[in-house]
């Protein structure tokens, strides 16, 4: 579904904003969120976002709208529209890993796991 939106950011506005972040989870507590924002930085986790997102292990949604609004306010001499619908899909993404993260589910940590643990 997110795929199929984000073909292109052009003409891309608050509703279309608004209908992804619907998909996103609901914030977990401020503790969870602190509590998954230290050990991911213990595994130096940072995700693949093509536009610096500084703080991201402890967005939360409205954090999220906010970056989301960011991405789309720049200006196309400055990021092409095929950066920024990337960068909106790659966000989506690792935040809906970060809320499965902080709810603890075994799937998202094993994901993690597999990235930055040594074997």
């Amino acid at each position: 579904m997110i795929g199929s939106i984000l073909q292109s950011t052009k003409g891309m506005d608050m509703n279309v904003i608004e209908q992804l972040l619907s998909e996103v989870p609901e914030d977990a507590p401020a503790p969870q969120i602190e509590n998954t924002a230290r050990v991911l930085e213990g595994k130096t986790f940072e995700p693949m976002l093509l536009i610096s997102t500084p703080g991201f292990v402890r967005m939360k949604k409205e954090d999220i709208r906010h970056e989301l609004q960011r991405t789309l306010a720049f200006a196309s001499k400055d990021v092409s529209d095929e950066t920024k619908s990337k960068h909106i899909e790659l966000l989506l993404y690792y935040y809906d890993l970060l809320c499965r993260l902080r709810l603890d589910q075994a799937e998202a940590w094993d994901t993690i796991n597999e990235l930055y643990e040594d074997d």
